[in-house]
């Protein structure tokens, strides 16, 4: 997490692990950013910038004060209710994402957030 320089937006900036990313790994990141700026869909968070960063390539994405589902959930667990509630969200915002038609490979507890807490 950062704030942007140019206008004090709070940011979020994903990059490749490694110093020295492979060309796929560039190439993953290019692609997400060029799918993330064609959409426009509720839940799905917005990529503002690609920048150059060294040997790499940094993905500039909004940052709305959202906590990782695996982060709330190691707070503390959830309940019956909260857990459907969660369910369903996250299967609205992949049936928008599928309607793209864009399918997302490797959903995890880290990629799911959440703008309020849910407990």
């Amino acid at each position: 997490r950062a704030i942007r320089d140019a206008d004090q937006l709070p940011v979020v900036i994903k990059t490749p692990r490694s110093e020295y990313p492979t060309s796929r790994a560039l190439a993953n990141l290019q692609h997400e950013y060029s799918m993330l700026r064609a959409l426009d869909l509720p839940g799905v968070i917005k990529a503002l910038a690609l920048e150059s960063r060294g040997n790499s390539l940094a993905l500039v994405l909004e940052d709305f004060g959202g906590q990782s589902l695996y982060k709330l959930a190691a707070q503390q667990p959830f309940g019956i209710e909260k857990t459907l509630q969660i369910a369903i969200a996250v299967a609205d915002t992949l049936a928008i994402l599928h309607a793209e038609p864009i399918v997302h490979k490797d959903l995890k507890p880290h990629d799911v957030l959440r703008r309020s807490p849910i407990c």
